[in-house]
């Protein structure tokens, strides 16, 4: 491999790098580090609740839905419902946004056929991923 293709090979990799970092930092914008997970366990304790609730109305609350129903001086189910609402929310728009810009800028960097090319491919993702 010539010096040229390693140097455009490990530009492609900071590039990909730069792009996952701004990909992940306005993901962060919606929900704070480590967050994730929090949200992903309590849509999966809200949409268990909800099934058990179909055939026994009196399912126990699992305890991020019995949180949130405290908090919000909410019914179990509303809790539960206001969890997977709020879910989906992000994950009809902002996360798919997301997504999108990141893969799409990851692509035209890899598909770059210079150096040139590239920062034109680098400065298109990170303007795409800025305006979400």
């Amino acid at each position: 491999m010539t010096e040229r293709r390693r140097s455009l090979a490990m530009q492609r990799w900071l590039a990909h790098q730069e792009i996952d970092a701004l990909a992940a930092e306005v993901r962060g914008r919606s929900m704070a580090p480590g967050m994730d997970l929090v949200y992903a366990v309590k849509l999966d304790q809200a949409l268990a609740y909800l099934d058990a609730r179909r055939s026994n109305p009196q399912a126990e609350v699992p305890s991020y839905v019995r949180a949130d129903m405290e908090v919000d001086g909410t019914s179990a189910a509303a809790a539960a419902q206001a969890i997977v609402t709020a879910s989906k929310g992000f994950h009809d728009t902002t996360g798919p946004a997301i997504e999108k810009a990141r893969r799409e800028g990851k692509r035209a960097v890899s598909a770059a056929a210079d150096s040139d090319a590239l920062a034109d491919a680098l400065a298109a993702a990170m303007q795409a991923l800025r305006a979400i």
